[in-house]
């Protein structure tokens, strides 16, 4: 256990992510969504941004006959300037040079038009916000994309990293599970189906989740909350040393782990 003296106000919500790093390592969950220490964007972390803002853009702003690749391409063009992403990547690249950032941008902005028919989808929400309560615990998040098939909620995530081995990829599906969750508060569904697209690879990963797995995913965000009110109460925050451990901005400052 790490005992640290000083801690900032509890947060009013969770969200995905938040209940991910609270379970990978309750200290660096203080660190973040407590204490309010910032995390330095990545290159990674850039690139999903612009992808996305991207998509956003087709999705929201173009009707269905003009999504081709063409629009897709000037769309990127236009919001690379206006959006002064040179000036934001730069820092940040490391030994890659900006045009290869803008290059693989554009490989997964083009695999999504392997993946799917922009013009034969009509979407129900574009980075749809979700603001709602599960069973006593405030859930906030946005979905890339949902729309409604035959009374099925198709929920739709896009990613830029790497396909995850198979052996891990039901884990990656419990961010989608919990926004099916949340769009059951306000919505009468028969059925959802989550899929994740992950561009940079052209993959396509899937899955229809159960109503047990659906409450299972609530059940997770109560017991994470609870978890995490009692490390808050005895100011008491747990280590899990990972491979992950690495790639943390904390290990080499303040992780009482490490130092």
């Amino acid at each position: 256990m790490s005992t640290l003296n000083e801690q900032g106000p509890l947060p009013e919500y969770l969200s995905a992510s938040s209940i991910s790093t609270f379970q990978q390592c309750p200290l660096k969950f203080k660190f973040s969504r407590i204490d309010k220490i910032s995390e330095p964007p990545t290159m990674q972390t850039l690139m999903g941004n612009f992808v996305h803002e991207v998509l956003e853009t087709m999705y929201k702003e173009f009707p269905l006959e003009e999504r081709k690749l063409t629009l897709a391409k000037e769309i990127c063009r236009e919001l690379w300037i206006s959006g002064e992403w040179e000036e934001k990547v730069k820092p940040y690249l490391g030994t890659l040079k900006l045009n290869e950032f803008r290059w693989m941008s554009w490989w997964c902005v083009e695999n999504l038009f392997q993946l799917e028919d922009p013009t034969t989808i009509t979407p129900s929400g574009v980075e749809h916000e979700l603001n709602t309560d599960l069973e006593g615990v405030r859930i906030k998040g946005f979905i890339d994309r949902w729309n409604e098939e035959d009374g099925i909620a198709k929920i739709t995530d896009y990613k830029t990293g790497k396909t995850p081995n198979p052996r891990f990829s039901g884990s990656k599906f419990f961010q989608l599970t919990l926004y099916a969750a949340a769009l059951a508060r306000d919505y009468d569904f028969d059925g959802y189906e989550l899929e994740l697209l992950y561009l940079k690879d052209g993959v396509r990963l899937t899955n229809t989740p159960k109503p047990s797995e659906i409450q299972a995913a609530i059940d997770t965000v109560v017991q994470v909350r609870e978890e995490i009110e009692k490390s808050y109460g005895n100011n008491e925050w747990e280590t899990i040393p990972t491979k992950l451990c690495d790639w943390c901005i904390f290990k080499k400052s303040i992780c009482t782990y490490w130092n």
